[in-house]
């Protein structure tokens, strides 16, 4: 995807930012102690228990997705990280940030000559659903919806009404942007130790093409909705 270079060098600008602060929340924290992961063991959760290392909560022992059978199923996958809500893709002023985006891909938006990085308002285009897989516009929104639209918070003052009513749209891509982070080389992520989303993109668009949520799983069986946001924080 050819994106702007302009954008392309606002987000690197703004990963460099972040990133010291991505260090600070990884100085000092290290691993979980191997004690307390051997007595959270015999405690034998069924779902996994929440913690927290270096900069995201994370799940001990298997990933939601091991809960799944079928072809969800997958045992290399062993401690995975909560990801970051439609607000927090949505917003360029915490992370992830707009250079997260490009990192996987897509543009957040062209941000305005003079205006303020860290404000919403100040970008105009960006990349919209026609640059996701179709399956995850589960509200059948128009193609040219901007992807940091649809991500913004329902309550958000003047926010269009069928965009505000597009909570399955807005959870599955929200899962989706987490998940193709979650795969990038560890190298390239800002987040100390790298992140590992619960679920990978091929099992979001499994969930999204009807695959039905597991009963083991958090937030099981209510509903997409419930269940994406027992992944994020």
């Amino acid at each position: 995807m050819t994106k702007d270079s302009k954008t392309q060098s606002i987000g690197t600008e703004a990963e460099a930012s972040f990133k010291s602060d991505g260090e600070k929340l990884g100085q000092g924290q290290g691993l979980v102690d191997g004690e307390r992961r051997r007595r959270l063991a015999k405690l034998g959760f069924g779902v996994p228990v929440l913690m927290t290392l270096a900069s995201r909560p994370v799940l001990a022992g298997q990933c939601l997705s091991n809960m799944m059978s079928g072809n969800l199923s997958d045992p290399t996958r062993g401690q995975c990280a909560m990801g970051w809500s439609p607000g927090g893709w949505s917003g360029p002023g915490g992370f992830p940030t707009p250079a997260t985006w490009s990192k996987i891909g897509l543009l957040y938006g062209n941000l305005t000559a003079g205006a303020l990085p860290n404000k919403f308002a100040s970008y105009t285009g960006g990349a919209t659903l026609q640059n996701v897989p179709a399956a995850l516009n589960k509200d059948s929104l128009p193609g040219a919806t901007l992807l940091r639209v649809v991500l913004q918070d329902p309550n958000t003052p003047g926010l269009d009404l069928t965009i505000k009513n597009s909570n399955l749209t807005r959870h599955f891509l929200c899962a989706y942007l987490n998940a193709l982070y979650s795969e990038l080389p560890a190298n390239s992520q800002l987040p100390n130790p790298p992140f590992m989303y619960i679920l990978k993109s091929q099992q979001v668009l499994d969930l999204a093409g009807g695959l039905a949520i597991p009963a083991g799983a958090a937030g099981a069986p209510s509903n997409y909705n419930t269940f994406f946001d027992s992944t994020w924080v």
